[in-house]
């Protein structure tokens, strides 16, 4: 009588509590540029990508020395002392076209240098990589320059499917981002990552990460999400600086960019 007993509640549990499967969800349709761990976003519809659109603030930083970058300049890539309200303006290059879940963005890179008092900027060009009929949220950055000398990556991507351009205009180098963590309706935060991996003095193993919101100043519960995404796809936020935003003195930054006079193109496979 105890051991049916036993095996009703056995039984009884096992209802109550399915088997669940605990694999990873399959990233077996990832470009091969990206590592299988990674949790690529994807655009599903056109609305996406119109959420996607504005100003974004960066928040958090893989801090980012290469030999060769100016000390004294500020941006993605020189996110360290003396940058502070750095943010970037997303507007969409074919707001006209209902048909593309991936489209190309215009982009400006503001921010703030202590030492000269200036504003920065730096214009670049987000392309999808794998062209618009891809829904996967990676990206070919053409920008102006950052450093004097190209900074070559690591390991170059051999992948035929990688759309490439050539320089033009005022496009000097290019990498590649994806994005990893953002909420349902691109409101609140958004993650890249670099794909390209570059000697980096601070974090020479680790993929260079910027963790952006729409908010200037978001809640804590916004960080731990990103932070949540950024784990999930196997890599380290604990090596991430902040980025200041807290001085209000500063003059107003613009809110939405203006397109370039030149034509912008990404480059071949080099760093910015």
């Amino acid at each position: 009588m105890k051991a049916v007993l036993s095996l009703c509640v056995v039984i009884s549990a096992a209802l109550a509590c399915p088997l669940t499967d605990k694999k990873p969800p399959c990233c077996c349709d990832l470009p091969k540029i990206c590592p299988a761990t990674w949790n690529v976003k994807k655009f599903e519809s056109q609305c996406s990508t119109v959420a996607f659109q504005g100003t974004w603030y960066i928040q958090m930083a893989t801090p980012t020395y290469i030999k060769g970058n100016n000390p004294l300049k500020t941006g993605l890539f020189c996110n360290t002392y003396p940058s502070t309200r750095n943010q970037l303006v997303f507007e969409d290059t074919t707001p006209c076209d209902n048909t593309d879940y991936n489209t190309e963005y215009v982009v400006i890179d503001q921010s703030y240098n202590l030492y000269t008092q200036c504003i920065e900027t730096t214009k670049t060009l987000f392309s999808p990589a794998y062209g618009k009929d891809s829904q996967h949220a990676i990206f070919n950055v053409g920008t102006e320059k950052y450093y004097k000398n190209p900074i070559t990556e690591k390991y170059p991507f051999i992948d035929d499917k990688l759309i490439r351009h050539k320089i033009d205009g005022s496009c000097h180098r290019e990498y590649t981002i994806s994005v990893i963590g953002a909420d349902d309706c691109w409101g609140e935060y958004m993650v890249l990552a670099v794909i390209n991996q570059y000697d980096n003095f601070f974090c020479d193993k680790d993929y260079i990460i910027w963790v952006m919101t729409r908010d200037v100043a978001p809640k804590w519960s916004t960080y731990q999400k990103a932070f949540e995404d950024i784990q999930k796809s196997g890599l380290n936020p604990y090596h991430l600086i902040s980025v200041d935003h807290s001085l209000d003195s500063l003059p107003s930054l613009p809110t939405a960019p203006s397109v370039p006079s030149g034509p912008l193109g990404p480059s071949g496979p080099l760093g910015p």
